[in-house]
């Protein structure tokens, strides 16, 4: 839970400026278990 929150705050200016897709498969694998 508290990295998947960690996640979204620092990675939600930066998937704003890339793809979400290939961030969040590659980048994110928390987004997975989401």
């Amino acid at each position: 839970s508290g990295l998947t929150l960690s996640s979204d705050g620092i990675l939600g200016p930066l998937t704003s400026d890339l793809p979400a897709e290939g961030v969040d498969l590659n980048d994110v694998p928390s987004a997975e278990e989401l």
